[in-house]
């Protein structure tokens, strides 16, 4: 991983950034390939950010392929009960405050462009209580977002060719930092051939027995 602008605050749980505990993106897309022969279709667990800093990020001209936001988990399989542990578990979690403060790159053959997160030892809490509220109901969980690897991140633009990659920070350097956002909705997502998202709830309700909203 390669930060430029502001330097990340390391902290919390997530772990320092250290490069020997990252897996290579290549090993990430291998990961990724191995699944999709398999048919197997992989979960993630998704906060939005609020739609103001999302509408600042689409307007760089290159929107993600999603809803800009910062995942907390990828794993192959969930068991029918974790609808209701995160349901509850994102009605009782307040929306989070983040500052997205710097530049990041995540690089193999091609590059992916993400904004980098100042909290990130608030939001290390927040990945270790879903965690503990989905402990023993995921499965095949992804290495990259385990712990003392995942970095919290928004990502911007993916599959970028490495010979581009100057056109695209000249353009995203317009974009002036740092970005104040909310995380405010969970959400889980299918993706692999396509990206199906399955249900969201709004953080902060304080109710659990309608939060969850199909698409």
């Amino acid at each position: 991983m390669r930060t430029f602008g502001a330097a990340p605050t390391p902290g919390g749980a997530s772990g320092e950034d250290d490069e020997s505990q990252k897996p290579s993106m290549a090993a990430v897309r291998a990961e990724i390939a191995d699944r999709e022969e398999g048919v197997v279709v992989p979960w993630a667990f998704e906060l939005y950010l609020d739609e103001g800093s999302a509408a600042i990020i689409r307007a760089l001209g290159m929107p993600p392929r999603s809803s800009p936001h910062i995942s907390l988990g990828v794993t192959e399989s969930i068991q029918g009960r974790v609808e209701d542990a995160l349901c509850d578990w994102a009605t009782r979690q307040q929306p989070i405050a983040v500052t997205l403060d710097h530049w990041g790159l995540f690089l193999s053959e091609t590059a992916v462009l993400f904004l980098g997160v100042r909290e990130r030892a608030t939001l290390a809490e927040v990945y270790w209580d879903m965690h503990r509220v989905t402990e023993g109901l995921l499965g095949g969980e992804w290495t990259y977002y385990l712990p003392n690897h995942w970095v919290p991140h928004c990502t911007v633009a993916e599959d970028v060719a490495l010979a581009d990659l100057g056109a695209v920070a000249k353009c995203v350097q317009t974009l002036e930092l740092p970005v104040h956002a909310s995380l405010c909705r969970l959400a889980v997502v299918q993706f692999g051939g396509r990206r199906v998202e399955r249900w969201t709830v709004p953080l902060g309700t304080g109710r659990s027995g309608d939060a969850a909203v199909p698409p």
